[in-house]
């Protein structure tokens, strides 16, 4: 578990280095230029691909793919997550996780990205479910006036999110099947284990939350 966690988090470095390298090139020549602001000062992020930040210190897995490639995940967005969900209808898991299916085709044919990818797509709709669960516990009836315990929340989610991706990722880097299978059964598969008791205990086992009324989809969701 230690060599995942150290391992995928230093894999991630050589994709920023080539990332701001490509974006300050890009400054250079003036390619980024895009638009100016309401002060009327030029903004050059057009080419602005990663925000390091806020990846690393993300709480839930929408922050982080929000904040990785990010042009190619607002491309996913609009020509596949919006277009294979109904007209007048809000996105479901499948949308999800044929978008993952798609990204993952478009990387190529090793077994390890779509290992990755369905997964991330899975266990993407998990959290969705386990934060409209468990977070209104931390916060106050107005839905954004953390309570003075919330602290423990963040440190927590960012952590448990931070590790299942390290988990997730490592099909992606090692992209064969049977390897991949080996590392995540010398961990207990916890990654898809894990996912699966906790959203099982939050859809069937747990009560409403306190605060419904920041929780609007939580009966859609037990639904479904």
């Amino acid at each position: 578990l230690y060599y995942i966690n150290v391992s995928q988090f230093l894999s991630r470095f050589p994709y920023y280095f080539v990332w701001h390298i490509s974006e300050g090139a890009a400054i250079a020549s003036g390619f980024a230029f895009n638009n100016y602001d309401e002060k009327g000062q030029p903004k050059w992020n057009r080419c602005h691909n990663v925000n390091v930040w806020q990846l690393e210190f993300g709480q839930n897995w929408k922050a982080i793919f929000d904040n990785w490639n990010i042009h190619t995940g607002q491309w996913l967005r609009s020509y596949v997550y919006v277009r294979v969900t109904p007209r007048g209808k809000k996105p479901n898991t499948w949308a999800t996780i044929i978008t993952f299916f798609v990204s993952a085709f478009w990387h190529g044919w090793y077994g390890g990205y779509y290992l990755a990818f369905i997964t991330a797509g899975w266990l993407t709709n998990v959290a969705r479910v386990l934060r409209r669960q468990f977070r209104p516990y931390f916060m106050e009836k107005d839905g954004t006036t953390p309570k003075s315990y919330k602290w423990a929340y963040d440190i927590l989610t960012w952590a448990v999110t931070l590790c299942v991706l390290h988990y997730v990722t490592t099909a992606f880097s090692i992209l064969a099947v049977t390897s991949t299978l080996k590392i995540w059964y010398s961990v207990y598969f916890f990654g898809h284990i894990g996912g699966l008791v906790l959203y099982l205990t939050a859809v069937y086992v747990l009560k409403t939350p306190p605060n419904p009324t920041i929780n609007p989809d939580l009966k859609a969701t037990k639904a479904q």
